[in-house]
């Protein structure tokens, strides 16, 4: 595919993909964690305790995921992360008690960790050098609706086809829509594409401030990830209200 149809593709597709990757994955459990502690035979306590390791997983595998898209490009990245959100989703599906339940999720995790937005900049930033800051935005507002989006399908597909549907849809959707889309558009490894010189990482004091705002900002936000819509229902939303208000 040529340089310019990528251009001209990339945004969408990743969009795309964030809004899946989000959906099945960080905002996930807002609305399936009662349902699939019941399954299993847990307590959604249990279930939050695996969902805050797999972020934990995430975040240790963030910068290796970094290190393998300079190495070998988005193509083959963000492809295995779309074969692992589906492993891990299809192991949810099948879980039947609490052990396999907790791999499962901290296999989210693995998925996060080299799926979510931090490999998908890394490939614009490879594509398109100082011009990515438009780009960047695109996909950061496509991503969003991860969750605008996320939590009404979840729920509707655990209203008709139950969590363990839900599960397997999630998983058909990165296997049958994210993984081709991302085989026939992102550039490989070979692929030309800016690579700004690198230098020095600062650690200086607003750096470090920085990363402590950031650190804050995303805690709050993954908190409400979790818990909002199960917030919401206990002030008297049904299930459905909860998720459109969440």
């Amino acid at each position: 595919m040529s340089h310019a149809a990528v251009s001209r593709l990339i945004v969408p597709v990743l969009g795309l993909g964030m809004i899946v990757s989000f959906a099945s994955s960080y905002y996930l459990m807002g609305v399936l964690a009662e349902p699939l502690a019941a399954g299993v035979g847990t307590s959604p306590g249990v279930v939050f305790t695996a969902l805050s390791g797999a972020f934990l997983v995430s975040a240790a595998l963030s910068p290796f995921g970094g290190r393998w898209i300079d190495r070998r490009g988005g193509r083959e990245v963000l492809s295995a992360a779309a074969v692992t959100f589906a492993l891990a989703l299809t192991l949810l599906g099948l879980a039947r008690e609490p052990v396999v339940m907790v791999t499962g999720v901290l296999m989210l995790g693995a998925g996060m960790g080299v799926g979510l937005y931090g490999p998908a900049y890394a490939v614009l930033v490879a594509l398109h050098g100082d011009a990515a800051k438009k780009p960047i935005t695109a996909v950061s507002l496509l991503g969003a609706f991860g969750g605008a989006l996320g939590w009404p399908l979840t729920l509707a597909m655990i209203e008709t086809l139950g969590w363990r549907g839900a599960c397997f849809v999630w998983a058909g959707a990165h296997l049958l829509l994210c993984l081709p889309l991302y085989a026939a558009v992102l550039p490989d490894g070979r692929a030309g594409g800016h690579r700004p010189a690198s230098g020095p990482v600062r650690w200086d004091g607003t750096m470090i401030r920085l990363a402590i705002l950031f650190a804050g900002a995303w805690w709050v936000a993954t908190a409400m990830s979790a818990h909002l819509p199960r917030l919401l229902t206990r002030l008297g939303l049904t299930a459905a209200e909860a998720a459109l208000a969440a």
